[in-house]
C-alpha cells in the first residue's frame, strides 16, 4: 500500500503479483492490480486486465477465502473501465457478469442497493449502445425496486438517459 500511496506503481504491481501468487484465492490483489493498470492507461493494459479478471474468477473460492470483496467487485470495476472508455458492449457484458456473481441473498432478499447499482450500469451501457427503450425499461424496474426517495433520486441522477426529477 505504501508503494501505491507514493505513486510507485511498478513496485506496487510487482508486490501485488507476488502476494497474489502466495494467496491465489484472494480477491483484493487482483482488484488493486486492475485499478492500478486501468488508471495508468487502460487501452495499453486491457488484455492484461482481462486476463487478471479471468484468472481471479477461475481461482477465487469463497469457501477458502473470506473477504468483503468478491467477484462482483472485480467484474463491476472492469465494466466501469469499459464504460468510461465508451466500449458499451463490453461494459454491458461485465456488468451482467457482476450481476451474475451476486449471491441469492443479494439478488432476492435484503437491501437492493447493490443490485440496483449494477443494473444501473447495465442500463447506462444499453443507453450508450443506443438501445434506449431497453435501457428505459430497465430503469423503470430499478426505480420500482429502489427502497428510498434518496436512492431513486440518485439513480435518476446517474442514468445516462437523464430522467427529470
Amino acid at each position: 500500500m505504501a508503494s501505491i500511496e507514493r505513486g510507485e506503481t511498478q513496485t506496487a504491481t510487482k508486490l501485488l503479483r507476488k502476494s497474489w501468487r502466495l494467496n491465489p484465492y484472494a480477491i483484493e490483489q487482483p482488484l488493486l492490480l486492475i485499478n492500478i493498470l486501468g488508471r495508468e492507461k487502460f487501452e495499453a493494459h486491457e488484455e492484461e486486465i482481462r486476463g487478471i479478471v479471468k484468472t481471479a474468477t477461475d481461482d477465487f473460492d469463497s469457501d477458502e477465502y473470506e473477504s468483503g470483496y468478491s467477484l462482483v467487485s472485480l467484474n463491476y470495476r472492469l465494466a466501469t473501465m469499459y464504460y468510461q472508455n465508451k466500449n458499451y458492449p463490453l461494459a454491458e457484458r461485465y456488468y451482467k457478469d457482476a450481476y451474475g456473481k451476486l449471491s441469492l441473498l443479494q439478488k432476492y432478499w435484503g437491501d437492493n442497493s447493490m443490485k440496483n447499482m449494477i443494473r444501473l450500469g447495465i442500463a447506462n451501457a444499453l443507453h450508450g449502445q443506443n438501445k434506449k427503450a431497453e435501457a428505459q425499461n430497465l430503469i423503470g424496474e430499478i426505480l420500482a425496486d429502489a427502497e428510498t426517495d434518496y436512492e431513486k433520486s440518485f439513480i435518476k441522477s446517474q442514468y445516462a438517459g437523464n430522467i427529470k426529477t
